[in-house]
Order: structure tokens, then sequence, then C-alpha cells
């Protein structure tokens, strides 16, 4: 296990190429490396994007923790289907208004909507904000203004980190 243990903490592990016909009965034959490759990869750095991202969630974000007014609550629905029990009768839909809507999160909020366009925003948006603790309900006026940010026409900004 030792052994093991060390050929997989170094830097290149051990790699072994081999091969066998499966119509005859032979062990696997092994192939030995012509010549030494490497295989290139390409880095996204999205660092660029993080200064103005900061700045839109510290300036322009605003903080909804512990407001109770009609900012952060919405107006839900949910819908109620009547039918007689027994009866081949159609059923009675109808979308009743509730006082209030579903409460999630900011961060839920802001994440979903950057997640739409910009998927790869998210590796350098800070998330851990304290302003992102806000509980919000949809369809609030707050649930729209967490969500405007990413939508901006300056997305720009979003472009960068992807």
């Amino acid at each position: 296990m030792k052994e093991v243990g060390v050929r997989l903490a170094g830097e290149l592990p051990e790699i072994q190429i081999s091969a066998y016909d499966p119509r005859q009965r032979n062990l696997p034959v092994p192939y030995v490396p012509k010549e030494a490759r490497e295989v290139p990869h390409v880095v996204r750095d999205p660092s660029a994007a993080l200064v103005p991202i900061g700045k839109l969630i510290n300036d322009d974000l605003m903080d909804f923790r512990g407001d109770t007014t009609d900012k952060v609550q919405g107006i839900g629905a949910k819908a109620l289907v009547q039918q007689q029990v027994g009866e081949a009768s159609d059923s009675d839909f109808e979308w009743v208004e509730r006082e209030h809507s579903n409460a999630v999160s900011a961060r839920w909020i802001f994440q979903t909507a950057v997640r739409r366009q910009f998927p790869l925003a998210l590796q350098v948006i800070p998330s851990d904000h304290p302003k992102f603790d806000a509980m919000v309900e949809l369809s609030s006026p707050a649930d729209t203004h967490i969500r405007k940010p990413p939508m901006r026409p300056c997305g720009s900004i979003w472009r960068m980190s992807c």
C-alpha cells in the first residue's frame, strides 16, 4: 500500500499502455512509449472580473437582511383542484392567491440568475458575502432587485469571468 501511495503522490503517475488480441488466449502485451509527449490544457483565468463583480455586489446590491417590509414579501399562488370523489365529473381548477410566496436566500436567487447566462462567473463571485444571507420571498421587489445585476446590459463584467 505504501509503495502505491508513494507512486500516486509523485508528480507524474506511471502510465502503462497494453493491448491484446481477444481471439487468442494470451496475456496483454505492454507497449513502451517511443517518445515523451505532453497533453496541453487550457486554463480560463476569470480573476480580471473579480474587482468589478465585487464592486457591483458591495455598491449596487441592496442589503435585505432583517428587512420585514413589503420589499422582501411576494404574492404567492397555489393551484386548487376539486373533484367529487367517486364520480367521473370534470375537476374544478383555479389559482388561489396567497399572502406570501416561498422564501429563499438571496444567494440562491443571485446564483441562479448568474448561472443562466454566465455559469463560469460563479467561480469568482464571493458567495459568502453577508448580503446573500437575507431571506427573500420569490416575486417580491427584493427578488427582482437581486436578479437585476447579472441580467444588465453591462454583461461585459460577467463575460470577463467566463
